[in-house]
């Protein structure tokens, strides 16, 4: 026999730090994509791309920092993979982040480079 008190239903709305409030029933979408080269000789690459709607909220499965963005990251590398003097390998690599809330607000964007 089911138990009717057991289920997650008409629970308190609550409101997010963007102002965004849920409340039982609401739902929200999300997704990740994620493509790359990461083995071979010389040029490695690859790409993500991941959002959370403003009505996404996962936080009783785990934690989620937070909701309502779009998320972009790309990375390109050059690299050897013999010996050059006293090196066994070099590694070369760019990297870009940007993050979009839905509204087009960017809160962060960053450039790196580094050298191994």
């Amino acid at each position: 026999m089911p138990c009717a008190t057991c289920r997650l239903n008409g629970g308190p709305s609550r409101t997010f730090l963007d102002g965004t409030s849920i409340g039982s029933g609401d739902l929200g979408g999300g997704g990740y994509l994620y493509l790359a080269r990461e083995g071979g000789r010389h040029w490695l690459f690859g790409a993500q791309y991941d959002a959370a709607s403003a009505r996404l909220d996962y936080n009783d499965l785990g934690f989620m920092q937070r909701q309502n963005y779009h998320h972009v990251f790309a990375w390109l590398a050059y690299r050897t993979t013999e010996k050059h003097g006293k090196t066994l390998d070099t590694r070369t690599r760019l990297e870009y982040f940007d993050n979009y809330n839905l509204n087009g607000l960017n809160y962060s964007r960053i450039a790196v480079t580094d050298e191994l």
